[in-house]
């Protein structure tokens, strides 16, 4: 898949409505383009169809286990930067969970908004930096 110039739309997945809005807020205001879903199946069909350039997962979610939705994303947008989000893993769990889902990094839960804001700029630049 050749990647948009300058791809800033971001893909943000948690069950929680108000976690979404506050991922959301933060990163609109740096200028992203953001999608959000409550539900990761919703979400994978819109990744079937948009260009997604970095993905941010909730862990805990009724529907469908973090780790497992991002590894579903990989078969539709491989490229894409994927990050999980949880509140539920101490630090010895982080590199499983990281293989498992074949994610780039993780944030916890709560995040503070800096570390959010530098981590999304950082998988942007990364997203940007490959090649076509």
């Amino acid at each position: 898949m050749s990647h948009a110039i300058h791809n800033k739309t971001i893909m943000i997945v948690d069950d929680d409505e108000n976690i979404l809005k506050s991922l959301s807020r933060v990163l609109r205001q740096e200028g992203y383009q953001t999608h959000t879903f409550t539900r990761p199946y919703d979400a994978l069909e819109m990744i079937q169809v948009k260009e997604i350039g970095v993905i941010i997962s909730d862990q805990c979610m009724p529907q469908l286990e973090g780790a497992e939705f991002l590894r579903l994303i990989a078969s539709y947008q491989p490229d894409a930067v994927k990050i999980i989000l949880s509140g539920y893993f101490h630090d010895h769990a982080v590199a499983p969970l990281l293989d498992r889902s074949r994610a780039w990094r993780y944030i916890a839960k709560p995040w503070s908004d800096e570390d959010l804001r530098s981590t999304v700029a950082e998988a942007v630049l990364l997203y940007n930096a490959l090649p076509e």
